[in-house]
């Protein structure tokens, strides 16, 4: 019946639940079994399903899947490290990797997640398209892939990490799209140290418009280190009409295949200002502010 309490499967050492050539998963669509213990291992030769929440209490949850793999509604929390696999799509609810790193990799299909939290490193890969939550790194870095050129990366919650150490060059967010980028009217910032470095195969939208509203705060993408925008083959620009995205980072350059568009201010705090566009480039509107140079080129009007 609906409502009636969970069942667990507590182990005092570990927990290590396979099948070969099938799949992991619960048939009772209303409750369900959390797992527990210091370590938690799942393999499936198909599929693993959300059977409820995962904790492994001093080690690594390690979820391994032939297909698909879905914790969604469910929590996955690793005292130390939290790795997904699989070979076809991974969707998530919440993962948290307390002392260690989340990595979750699609070898064939998407990823999408809702937030992930980690000590060291957030690690997201897939090949038919990301789209991701909140991801915050309390002493690491975020680093986010997807090779397919037929889709996209969407960022749908903010991104921050907080790291010491890192060299102004050193991307402490590090994206990269095997087509487009697009950051749905959230901030990005590396705290404390380290570069943020978005590359996008086609265009970057780096903000997407809701419909609503003007007047509402502008965004920002902040970097401790160097700020670095490419759009390959596309364009930079925000297709949200009333509100800007700030860019601020010791120094800061966009380079575009086709346009540069007056996305927001851009604010080097340290070094130089470079925009470099393969057609037109406009800053109508906001300003280029520059602690040293700040060098603008288009092939088109500017």
């Amino acid at each position: 019946c609906n409502g009636t309490p969970p069942n667990n499967i507590t182990a005092a050492g570990d927990i290590d639940v396979a099948a070969l050539t099938g799949a992991i998963y619960r048939s009772e669509p209303d409750n369900v079994v959390n797992l527990s213990g210091q370590k938690v291992t799942l393999t499936a030769g198909a599929g693993i399903g959300a059977v409820g929440n995962i904790t492994a209490t001093t080690g690594d949850v390690t979820l391994t899947a032939g297909t698909t793999l879905y914790t969604g509604g469910m929590g996955v929390t690793a005292n130390q490290n939290a790795v997904l696999n699989a070979v076809g799509d991974i969707s998530t609810s919440g993962v948290t990797a307390s002392n260690g790193s989340v990595s979750i990799v699609s070898c064939a299909g998407s990823v999408g997640t809702g937030t992930l939290s980690a000590a060291t490193l957030i690690d997201v890969s897939g090949v038919t398209g990301l789209g991701l939550g909140v991801l915050t790194t309390s002493d690491g870095v975020i680093t986010l892939s997807n090779t397919g050129a037929g889709s996209d990366i969407n960022l749908y919650g903010p991104l921050t990490t907080t790291k010491s150490g890192l060299a102004a060059s050193a991307p402490a967010i590090n994206v990269v799209s095997g087509r487009n980028i697009a950051v749905h009217r959230v901030n990005l910032a590396t705290n404390g140290s380290g570069a943020i470095k978005l590359e996008a195969a086609r265009d970057m939208n780096l903000m997407v418009s809701n419909g609503c509203c003007n007047g509402t705060p502008a965004n920002n993408i902040t970097a401790a280190g160097n700020l670095e925008l490419t759009a390959l083959t596309g364009s930079i620009y925000r297709d949200e009409p009333d509100n800007v995205v700030n860019l601020s980072g010791q120094n800061v350059t966009l380079t575009a295949g086709a346009g540069i568009g007056a996305v927001g201010n851009f604010t080097a705090t340290t070094g130089d200002v470079t925009l470099t566009a393969g057609t037109t480039l406009s800053t109508s509107g906001v300003g280029v502010t520059a602690n040293q140079n700040a060098v603008l080129n288009a092939v088109g009007n500017i």
